[in-house]
């Protein structure tokens, strides 16, 4: 499994860490102890963090052909975003980027316009989250039932940006 370009958004947490480096894995690419693949997770992702990204993207890769960096950061900066334009429009050809984030569609449009977004839930529902390709997929009956996971309970209350 090859990938297609080289920025990816995913929506979540750290729990997607692991879905992110089973994915790479099944591209070909051994994930444990390889020194190519970077890891982070971020409380606040800055200006800072973003130049250090930037840094470590421009070495080389050391035991793979490439390099992937995996990106966990429930916020971001603006300025750090636009920092990460940089990287993401004219990135070494050897770096893919899989930024986690709880809410890709909250990032600033330019940024989002460079990367794909890679649902990567196999199951109908990941904690409140739809997968779109099964949705669409599923006749009417089926897509109201799936829908019903997002509305709130009766003593609860949703954050509407994630629905």
């Amino acid at each position: 499994m090859e990938f297609i370009g080289s920025a990816y958004l995913v929506a979540g947490g750290k729990e997607m860490v692991s879905e992110v480096l089973a994915k790479i894995k099944r591209s070909g690419i051994e994930t444990d102890g390889n020194p190519d693949i970077y890891i982070r997770e971020y409380l606040q992702f800055g200006i800072e963090e973003a130049r250090e990204l930037r840094s470590r993207a421009s070495s080389r890769a050391i035991k793979e052909k490439n390099r992937f960096f995996v990106i966990v950061a429930p916020n971001m900066t603006a300025d750090a975003q636009n920092a990460l334009l940089k990287i993401l429009e004219e990135p070494t050809a050897d770096a893919s980027f899989f930024i986690i984030t709880p809410s890709p569609e909250s990032l600033l449009p330019t940024l989002r316009s460079r990367a794909q977004v890679l649902f990567l839930s196999r199951g109908v529902e990941q904690k409140g989250k739809i997968d779109p390709g099964i949705f669409l997929k599923s006749d009417k009956s089926k897509r109201i039932e799936m829908v019903k996971v997002l509305l709130p309970k009766e003593d609860e209350e949703r954050d509407l940006g994630s629905i």
